[in-house]
Parts: structure tokens; C-alpha cells; sequence
């Protein structure tokens, strides 16, 4: 009976492990279907930064950097670029659609093709402190932005997570939540009769702001969320040249692209 009861317990074991061999298996092949699903999806988004920066080689002097990921609103849509350039500035203004659409076609500027879903701007000053005070008069910045915080004492103070302290002011019917995070000045802006989303949008900043790494600024850098026109900007400096990124959709998506941006330093 006791060699009977340890058959079992080792047959039942086995039919186990080979349970968890088989579901192992199914997993790895259900997540390399996917992967390869998701690899057939068209146009390559890394195809399409290639043939923008082409595009660019002809029509600006300065280095070009790009964004390595767009968002787009579902995995079936294609990405797309219209380019412009001058000797020491470039834009590039990303679309998405249904079907491909090669960069810099004329079939962009209609609406029922392509949507606008993003915009680049690069630009290239003389000297690192002209670039700062272009940067600084655009979005009327103190220069001593990163000293001009509340303290954690200060009852006025708003928390807007990960032991941030911001503060807000008001005027001419808009109401402005600020903070620093990382040498990032921050700017959430509504309506005075809104100005309760400001901070559930600033705790949703600091919250990716953690997981995702933005380019490090070697002067003035922006994030500003304008929920009155309904306007996302991320904007940096490095050394003499500006980095700007401006959407209309989520700040999110604004954030995600600057995360994704080729190394300024080469």
C-alpha cells in the first residue's frame, strides 16, 4: 500500500511539471506571436525617422536629432513627417493615418489622410546665453527658477507627490499651478473655473517623471501643460541650441517623445 501511495504522489509530480512545462510553453509562444505581430505593423516607425532625417540633411546645417518613439493613437495607424529646415533650424510636424504616407507628401496636409499629432522644433543660436534667454522670454521664466520653490513647511504650499511642493497664483482668469522636478520648471494652466484639475495633472507629471527619464538640461528646461488652448509644451536647452516638442493631445504623449530623443551630446 505504501509503495502504491508513492507511485501515485510521483506520477501526480510529474503530470504536474509537465502542466507547468506545457503552460511555460504556451506563454512563450503566445508572447513571440505578439512580438511578431507587432513587428509587422507598417510603416517602421525607426523607417520613418531615417527618411526625415534625409529629408533634413538637405535643407538645415546643424546637427539633426530626432525622437525615436511617436505615440500614436492605436497600433494600426502609420506614422508620417513634413519637414522644414534653414541653415541653423529645422521643424518636423508628425502625422498619423490609416495607411502609409510617405515623409514630406503633399497628401499630409489633408485632414482626411493625416492627423497632426506632434510637432519638433530645433533651434540653433549664436551663444549658449542667447538660446537661454529666448527660452526664458517664451515662457516668461525666472532664470532662478529652481531657487523660487515653496518650502515643505510652507502651509501654502501644494503637494503634487514624491515630496514635491509647488505653489499657485492667478491672474487675468487663469489659474497656474508651478514646481520643479529634475532642473524641469513645470507650468499647469486652466481656466480659474477649472483650476482643480492643475493638481491631479502635476501628481500625473511627477508620476511619469519617475519612470520615464527626460533629457538632462545643461541650462533652462520646460514642461507646461495650457489646458485654455488645449497646448503641451516640453522645451530644453543644450549648450547653444533649444529642443522643443509641442502636441495637442496628452502631456503624456509630449513627455514620452522627449523621453525617447536621441542623445543631444554627440
Amino acid at each position: 500500500m505504501k509503495k502504491l501511495s508513492a507511485f501515485m504522489c510521483v506520477s501526480l509530480l510529474l503530470l504536474g511539471a509537465c502542466d507547468k512545462k506545457e503552460s511555460i510553453v504556451s506563454k512563450d509562444q503566445t508572447e513571440k506571436q505578439h512580438d511578431k505581430k507587432q513587428e509587422s505593423h507598417a510603416p517602421k516607425q525607426k523607417d520613418v525617422f531615417a527618411a526625415t532625417q534625409t529629408a533634413l540633411k538637405a535643407k538645415t546645417k546643424i546637427n539633426i536629432f530626432l525622437p525615436t518613439e511617436i505615440p500614436l493613437s492605436n497600433e494600426k495607424k502609420a506614422l508620417s513627417a513634413h519637414t522644414e529646415g534653414q541653415d541653423k533650424n529645422y521643424t518636423v510636424t508628425f502625422f498619423e493615418s490609416n495607411s502609409p504616407i510617405p515623409v514630406d507628401s503633399a497628401a499630409l496636409s489633408d485632414s482626411n489622410q493625416a492627423k497632426q499629432i506632434a510637432k519638433l522644433s530645433v533651434k540653433q543660436y549664436e551663444t549658449k546665453e542667447e538660446a537661454g534667454k529666448s527660452l526664458c522670454s517664451t515662457f516668461v521664466l525666472n532664470p532662478d527658477y529652481e531657487k523660487d520653490v515653496p518650502s515643505k513647511d510652507d502651509p501654502t504650499a501644494i503637494d503634487v507627490g514624491n515630496g514635491i511642493k509647488g505653489f499657485t497664483e492667478g491672474a487675468a482668469g487663469t489659474m497656474y499651478l508651478n514646481f520643479v522636478k529634475d532642473h524641469w520648471a513645470i507650468f499647469v494652466k486652466s481656466p480659474s473655473t477649472n483650476k482643480d484639475e492643475n493638481i491631479p495633472i502635476a501628481k500625473s507629471i511627477v508620476k511619469q517623471m519617475e519612470k520615464t527619464k527626460l533629457p538632462t538640461p545643461n541650462s533652462y528646461a520646460v514642461v507646461e501643460v495650457d489646458n485654455r488652448h488645449k497646448q503641451n509644451r516640453v522645451y530644453w536647452q543644450n549648450g547653444n541650441t533649444l529642443y522643443g516638442i509641442e502636441t495637442s493631445g496628452s502631456i503624456e504623449d509630449a513627455i514620452t517623445i522627449a523621453a525617447h530623443f536621441e542623445s543631444t551630446s554627440k
